[in-house]
């Protein structure tokens, strides 16, 4: 199996932290990790959309199906994530992305509304078609990216509820 492309924007001078570094050097498949920034450093939803478009092209550059991005607090527990993330989609043509649940820092559990940009295996059928943009009204770019690729034909799912990683908090790391 090629390496799956793993573009990470980084916001505000954010490195990628070694927890989250060590959780992609576990997965069970290859990955070729990508930090992305933008000149600028402002972080507000325009530049954060910005970011994930550059990444979105240096994907598209590449031959592969199957395009993965995930912020730059994420950290994955368990090395089949992206591994079952593959098989969802290989097992479902009109699947275009699947995300990861990812719980925010510490021991307290957060409802998901929405399937999160954090980390996503996304089709490239899909990517070629919906960039990443703010949503209507200055709302939330997962919505818009989800919305985007209905629009387009495509699903969009969790991979399990149950949290697949959690985020570090960046304040205390």
């Amino acid at each position: 199996m090629k390496p799956i492309l793993t573009m990470v924007p980084l916001m505000d001078g954010h490195t990628l932290h070694r927890d989250v570094l060590y959780g992609l050097s576990r997965q069970s498949v290859p990955l070729a990790v990508m930090p992305v920034s933008r000149p600028g450093g402002e972080h507000n939803r325009e530049a954060e959309a910005e970011t994930r478009n550059i990444a979105r092209a240096l994907a598209l550059a590449t031959d592969g199906p199957h395009f993965l991005t995930m912020d730059s607090d994420v950290v994955l527990r368990d090395t089949a994530v992206v591994e079952q993330m593959v098989l969802a989609l290989a097992g479902d043509e009109g699947l275009g992305a699947v995300a990861a649940c990812c719980l925010l820092a510490g021991p307290s559990s957060v409802a998901v509304t929405h399937v999160d940009l954090a980390c996503m295996l996304i089709r490239r059928k899909l990517l070629e078609s919906v960039t990443f943009r703010v949503g209507d009204n200055g709302g939330c770019m997962c919505h818009a990216f989800r919305r985007d690729a209905i629009e387009h034909g495509w699903r969009i799912q969790y991979l399990s509820v149950q949290p697949s990683g959690y985020r570090i908090d960046r304040k205390a790391a």
